[in-house]
């Protein structure tokens, strides 16, 4: 019996990648599902999103999902694990996460103990 070995791994924004797509978000203090992020086309895409939580009053909670519709309607699917950030913690992560083949639009999805200011960049390549 033969089995397939996938061997994955985070890609740094750091100049080694061409990415196709990036955007910085300016200052949030909510979901940014309404609206979600356009990357422009459906593909494979690998993103990497960089969070940082600039004020908070409890605990912060992001995940980042894929969507194929605007505003994360339409068979939204979860790209990453959940990243929290403790009460009053400030800081900075980079969640990353690959695309289903259909999906264009990210969705940053926080869960606010109290209050939050944050801003994020995004930055996407697709495999095609």
């Amino acid at each position: 019996m033969a089995y397939a070995i996938l061997v994955t791994g985070v890609v740094p924004p750091d100049g080694s990648v061409a990415w196709p797509f990036r955007i910085q978000l300016a200052d949030k203090t909510a979901d940014v599902i309404n609206p979600s992020v356009d990357l422009l086309q459906a593909a494979f895409w690998f993103v990497n999103v960089k969070l940082q939580v600039k004020a908070s009053g409890g605990v912060q909670t992001f995940l980042i999902q894929s969507a194929d519709a605007l505003a994360g309607t339409g068979n939204v699917k979860q790209l990453a694990g959940v990243v929290s950030f403790g009460s009053t913690l400030l800081g900075t992560a980079i969640i990353s996460g690959w695309f289903p083949l259909s999906q264009q639009y990210l969705n940053i999805d926080i869960t606010i103990g109290t209050s939050c200011t944050y801003d994020a960049e995004v930055w996407g390549t697709p495999l095609k």
